[in-house]
Formats: C-alpha cells, sequence, structure tokens
C-alpha cells in the first residue's frame, strides 16, 4: 500500500497517473471531485495477476492522500515459491514505476 502525498488542492489525476489524465477541454464535465480505480493486468503465462488500485484516503498528519494498492496473486510452479515472490515484487515495482509519473518520480526522487 502506497500513500502519495502532499496532495496540492488542485490535482489533476493525470499529473500523478497519467493514463488518468482528465480531458477538460473536450467535455463539459469539471474534473471528478473523487475516482476509485481498478486495473488487472495478467502474467505472460496466465498463472499470476497484478491487481492496482487507486482511491482516495484521508491520513491523520498528511491530510488528503491518494491509496496506492499493488498485490500480485497467483499460482507459482512448482515448490519454486521463492521465485515466485521474487517475480511478484519486480512486477510490482514495475508497475509503480509504469503507472506513475515521471514528474511525480522525480518529486519522490526515485531512482530506477
Amino acid at each position: 500500500m502506497n500513500h502519495i502525498s502532499p496532495l496540492p488542492d488542485d490535482l489533476d489525476i493525470g499529473d500523478v497517473f497519467p493514463d488518468l489524465r482528465w480531458r477538460n477541454s473536450e467535455r463539459d464535465l469539471e474534473q471528478p471531485e473523487s475516482l476509485n480505480v481498478a486495473y488487472t493486468f495478467t502474467s505472460d503465462n496466465s498463472s499470476s495477476r497484478l491487481r492496482a488500485n487507486i482511491k482516495p484516503g484521508l491520513h491523520p498528519e498528511k491530510g488528503k492522500i491518494l491509496l496506492f494498492d499493488l498485490t500480485v496473486r497467483g499460482t507459482p510452479d512448482g515448490d519454486d515459491f521463492e521465485s515466485w515472490f521474487d517475480k511478484g515484487r519486480e512486477w510490482i515495482v514495475t508497475a509503480f514505476a509504469d503507472l506513475t509519473s515521471d514528474r511525480w518520480h522525480k518529486q519522490w526522487e526515485r531512482t530506477k
């Protein structure tokens, strides 16, 4: 579970998650006040799935935050649980980087 903060009052969710960029100039609706997003990705061999959930949260000290939860579930090949967990962790790290923006990576001082 990742807490994304601090969030500016005029946050454009697309600044954090580029795939969710709101098209203000092309529509009558303003940016939503809140959102819940759920993605599911399947591994190459379909034996595992990555679930990514984004929803609003409230932290007692930080105020408004985004909760970004990444989970891998599936079945390891044979008894090689350690390798399966390693691949799952790698998939989560890769998904975090892929779904979030370079701008926020710089703000978090994230390095690859």
